[in-house]
């Protein structure tokens, strides 16, 4: 029994210490004894939420830097940083007051930075089951838990009901060129290439059809001026031209062999003097 009272006793000495230190400019604040340390920006460990936020709102009437809290817990072994606020979340879903506060405290830990800003509030959804497929290519258990997905990254992404499945196409050839200058087989072949990217990294259709193979021009200077009034270094350059516009009614013919000239050029060329 006395050996209980003298641990209580303790623990109630350690925590009015805590409490003791924590306060600034010597205010009183009506806080409870409750030891649940948090870490200022300041480096300092207060011994509750209420303590720092005396201590916070003590250093605005003295015109001191405003404080931050860190993260929950006591503070690390210190480390020299600003007190600038530029806030990061990190991996474990803590924020922290900039990106040196967060490299001080997680020097050993696997933690890394999510994303600039502040943690988004922790996502709460129903158990229910009811799937959705992600453009990730993941099923999750229903449309709340994939937009939580989707808040916390960086992805654009887009969801159908019901499970992924494997990506299974039909073996008939209707071949597209997609915007990355390749041949699939057909639209559906296309589109399960493009499960899990990003919005701008989508592969598109450029035309129905297999892809031009590259054309390989001689570096002649042989210039001729084509229908679209642009100059070409030669004809091979030109057709190729052709070859990358499927539009066959803007197919490019030469007007004739030599660069373009302004419309005004050609009007003097032809005058007489």
């Amino acid at each position: 029994m006395k050996i209980l009272i003298g641990i209580f006793v303790l623990a109630v000495c350690c925590t009015q210490n805590i409490i003791g230190n924590s306060i600034a400019a010597g205010q009183s604040c009506p806080c409870p004894r409750i030891l649940r340390p948090v870490c200022g920006s300041d480096n300092v460990t207060y011994a509750n939420d209420c303590i720092f936020n005396c201590t916070r709102d003590s250093y605005e009437t003295i015109d001191r830097n405003q404080i931050f809290i860190d993260y929950q817990g006591e503070c690390t072994e210190s480390c020299i940083c600003t007190e600038e606020f530029a806030p990061v979340c990190g991996s474990d879903g803590k924020t922290y007051s900039n990106e040196c506060k967060f490299n001080c405290t997680n020097k050993a830990l696997p933690v890394t930075i999510e994303y600039k800003g502040k943690c988004n509030a922790p996502c709460v959804c129903t158990k229910e089951y009811k799937p959705v497929c992600g453009s990730d290519g993941k099923t999750y258990g229903n449309k709340c838990q994939f937009e939580c997905e989707k808040r916390r990254s960086s992805k654009q992404l887009t969801s159908t009901e019901g499970k992924c499945g494997p990506c299974i196409c039909t073996l008939i050839y209707a071949p597209v060129c997609g915007s990355d200058k390749k041949t699939y087989s057909n639209q559906c072949v296309l589109d399960c290439q493009n499960r899990g990217r990003r919005k701008e990294e989508v592969i598109i259709v450029e035309s129905q059809g297999e892809c031009s193979p590259p054309t390989f021009c001689p570096t002649v200077y042989s210039p001729v001026c084509g229908t679209n009034n642009v100059t070409y270094s030669n004809e091979c350059l030109l057709e190729a031209a052709n070859n990358e516009n499927k539009n066959r009614d803007s197919h490019i013919k030469i007007m004739y062999s030599s660069e373009c000239q302004l419309e005004c050029e050609q009007k003097n060329t032809g005058t007489q003097i």
